[in-house]
């Protein structure tokens, strides 16, 4: 039986390594790709982690819409792929951390909200 504590970090998509958690998301792409992306979350609190990984969960719809649209425009390889990717989770990543940081009064509506967009966003 799993604690419910590693069950929702699992359902987010973050895992540990070392002492920073990171995120992953292996992204189906519409010519029948799969592009396997991973993301420091740049923290090593599990609160914190939960919620950036929440986020980027919930944010990961946009991002395989728009690398869908670019591989139909484009034949792009998958390291160019991987890198749009990257580079836009990696914007979205300094949003949320830079939105959680100027208002840490919200921290429990973050997480809640967080984590409502994943479990819809997921299902």
């Amino acid at each position: 039986m799993l604690w419910p504590e590693r069950s929702v970090m699992a359902s987010l998509h973050t895992y540990r390594r070392g002492h920073i958690f990171w995120w992953r998301l292996v992204h189906p792409i519409a010519d029948s790709r799969k592009l396997d992306i991973r993301l420091s979350l740049k923290t090593f609190d599990r609160i914190e982690a939960s919620r950036r990984g929440a986020a980027l969960t919930a944010a990961s719809r946009g991002v395989i819409e728009m690398l869908n649209q670019y591989a139909a425009e484009r034949a792009p390889t998958e390291a160019e792929l991987q890198a749009i990717a990257r580079s836009a989770y990696e914007k979205l990543l300094s949003e949320i951390c830079q939105d959680q940081r100027s208002t840490p009064h919200y921290a429990e509506l973050h997480s809640a909200t967080n984590l409502a967009f994943a479990d819809y966003f997921s299902a």
